[in-house]
């Protein structure tokens, strides 16, 4: 299987794999992916919990880097 595929109009890549988490679950004070509303990926850092999911969807931990999939 691969880990990404084409939407149906073949514009976007989505990944298989990764899912946004549920912002109820998101750290605040540390920087992490925020899915907005809008549905563009930004960084930030979440301060209150009752912001965070008024203006957010969902959110990820940082990527470590590269995978080398060699």
């Amino acid at each position: 299987m691969s880990l990404f595929r084409l939407n149906h109009d073949r514009t976007v890549a989505i990944d298989n794999e990764v899912s946004f988490y549920p912002m109820d679950s998101c750290p605040t004070g540390v920087k992490v992916q925020l899915h907005t509303k809008g549905g563009v990926v930004i960084y930030g850092v979440i301060k209150e919990q009752e912001d965070a999911q008024a203006t957010y969807r969902g959110w990820r931990p940082v990527p470590t880097g590269v995978k080398d999939d060699r």
